[in-house]
């Protein structure tokens, strides 16, 4: 079983790079430091309840897709080539 830690900063990666949205820009939407943002996605800290309400409005999810399992894989496009 994989880790709740481990699953939200794999979405949060996935869905910074999805949305082209760099941690300073996410930070000052979310009201949430960058650093924070950082250690979040490197699996240094949890997410409180608050921040995670913050973070998903900021990325337009529901608050319960930062924590599915799925949601990195289905943001994520393979890169195809044309």
């Amino acid at each position: 079983m994989i880790g709740v830690r481990k699953i939200v900063s794999e979405n949060l990666k996935a869905l910074r790079f999805v949305r082209k949205v760099s941690q300073e820009e996410l930070a000052a939407v979310a009201g949430i430091d960058r650093s924070y943002i950082s250690d979040l996605e490197n699996g240094k800290y949890g997410l409180s309840i608050d921040k995670l309400e913050n973070l998903a409005e900021a990325l337009g999810i529901a608050p319960w897709e930062m924590l599915h399992p799925l949601t990195a894989t289905k943001v994520r496009k393979p890169d195809t080539a044309d």
